[in-house]
């Protein structure tokens, strides 16, 4: 019973924020377009930038994929509003932004519009 709860103690914290800023950029580009309905463009050479700069910044989720998906929520939202169709990803990062040690999630993309 005691394996079992450590087993599931450790799995919980792999799969949550305290981890989170261990993803691979190649995960977060990969896993990213399948919860966004706007379009991830990695060299932006037919694109216009709409809206530069965005900055996404939320308290961490208890599971990386759900980090994702509310960042996709949030991007698709500025898309729209901005009237683009595609955004590209400048930097990302886990930030410690209290003294209790919570992580926040900071994402900044552009918006843009692709032909």
């Amino acid at each position: 019973m005691k394996k079992i709860l450590f087993i599931s103690i450790i799995s919980i914290l792999l799969n949550s924020c305290v981890a989170a800023y261990t993803i691979p950029k190649e995960r977060i580009f990969k896993e990213l377009p399948e919860y966004s309905e706007a379009t991830l463009v990695i060299e932006p050479n037919s694109c216009s930038v709409v809206k530069p700069k965005q900055i996404y910044l939320k308290p961490c989720t208890f599971t990386k994929q759900k980090d994702l998906k509310k960042l996709a929520a949030s991007i698709d939202e500025s898309v729209k509003s901005a009237g683009g169709n595609a955004y590209e990803i400048k930097s990302y990062r886990w930030l410690k932004l209290d003294q209790h040690g919570i992580r926040h999630f900071e994402v900044i993309y552009d918006v843009l519009k692709c032909e």
